[in-house]
């Protein structure tokens, strides 16, 4: 049983405490009115202990990590340049045209469902999870049981252009362990080193100890000629309090048409527009992939990039988004950029409370655009 379910437990003996002896009430009404505000207080807080824990200290818990610089680390990988800036990811595909859903086939891949060797199974859960999820609190064990889908492989036909994607079941807590909090200190060990060690990347295929389910990134372009642009909220397990793109997200397993299909990114890319910003499908003109890389600080975690034009305004977005229930753990607000204004964009490159995924979109975004002139 963890600690905070214990500092639940007993809060509520000491309210059948008060309830079943009603001396300790008596005594309590003998004392001064200041101290009877302050005992008042704490029987209050008591209960909210764990909820406060970890909005308060988690955070800082999990910030305590091995050092790790991805170029000394991964000097074997041929790293992504923009315009002279390298950055340590490490392209699989790109198109500055961008690919429509029709010329992207998602296939099973082999096996159909994804899991460590035994040996690594039980310990990734027994020993890493366990730690990890102590910490991540009641909302990461909750979403640590989600099916997610795991990028096995990619294949391009130069020929007819297609991409061809094989995905795998896996499941969210593989991908917390082994690709979000590789470098965290509480497992008492450097995960790195045994999952995803130097000089270089293991292929998809080969890389048999980490989850790597699919990222979703989208930036989405509106009607007024603005880029959307999320400030997250602090409660998010991944990139707490930065600003994002506008939907950042994960390929479920279910993100597909029917049981006998692959799941599709450009499906669960929907969803996600839906369910952060409450974009409708018929809200969305046109949307395309322009890129899918390997996230080096997440042990080459692959992520696909979208760009989406919708027929709204910004201003008909921000009231949807704030009309939408869910929204509001997860994103504080939306900011509005000029999609045109690349001194503006390029200004949020250089800030240090823009998530590394909305940087690596940004830079793609502005390539795109200079191979369009």
């Amino acid at each position: 049983m963890k600690s905070c379910d214990w500092i639940t437990i007993i809060a509520y003996i000491v309210a059948l405490c008060f309830y079943f002896y009603p001396e300790i009430s008596a005594y309590i009404n003998s004392l001064n009115f200041i101290c009877r505000v302050l005992l008042t207080l704490v029987f209050l807080l008591f209960p909210m202990f764990p909820s406060l824990y970890y909005r308060c200290i988690r955070p800082k818990e999990l910030s305590e990590n091995f050092p790790f610089d991805p170029f000394n680390y991964y000097p074997g990988e041929n790293m992504k340049s923009f315009d002279g800036n390298v950055l340590p990811i490490v392209e699989l595909f790109a198109t500055a045209k961008g690919l429509s859903e029709d010329k992207v086939d998602c296939r099973f891949g082999y096996p159909k469902e994804f899991k460590f060797p035994q040996d690594f199974e039980i310990k990734a859960l027994n020993v890493y999870w366990d730690k990890l999820s102590e910490r991540l609190g009641k909302e990461g064990r909750r979403k640590g049981s989600a099916a997610k889908a795991r990028l096995f492989d990619l294949e391009e036909d130069k020929k007819s252009g297609i991409l061809v994607l094989y995905f795998q079941k896996t499941e969210y807590w593989r991908t917390l362990v082994t690709n979000f909090f590789l470098d965290w200190k509480g497992y008492g060990e450097h995960l790195r080193e045994v999952i995803a060690p130097k000089p270089k990347l293991n292929p998809l295929r080969d890389s048999i100890l980490s989850s790597n389910h699919l990222g979703l990134n989208c930036i989405l372009l509106t009607k007024d000629k603005k880029i959307i642009l999320q400030e997250r909220s602090k409660e998010v397990i991944i990139a707490p309090e930065s600003i994002g793109l506008s939907s950042e997200g994960a390929l479920g397993w279910e993100d597909r048409i029917s049981k006998d299909n692959a799941p599709s990114p450009f499906i669960g890319m929907l969803h996600q527009l839906h369910d952060e910003l409450g974009i409708t499908r018929e809200q969305i003109e046109e949307i395309k992939l322009i890129a899918i890389y390997r996230n080096l600080y997440w042990g080459g975690k692959p992520q696909a990039l979208f760009i989406a034009r919708t027929n709204c305004t910004f201003e008909e977005i921000n009231r949807q988004f704030k009309a939408q229930p869910e929204s509001a753990w997860e994103t504080k607000r939306l900011i509005p950029l000029d999609k045109d204004n690349l001194l503006e964009i390029k200004k949020y490159l250089e800030r240090d409370d823009v998530s590394f995924s909305a940087k690596v979109g940004l830079h793609y975004y502005i390539e795109t655009l200079e191979s369009q002139k």
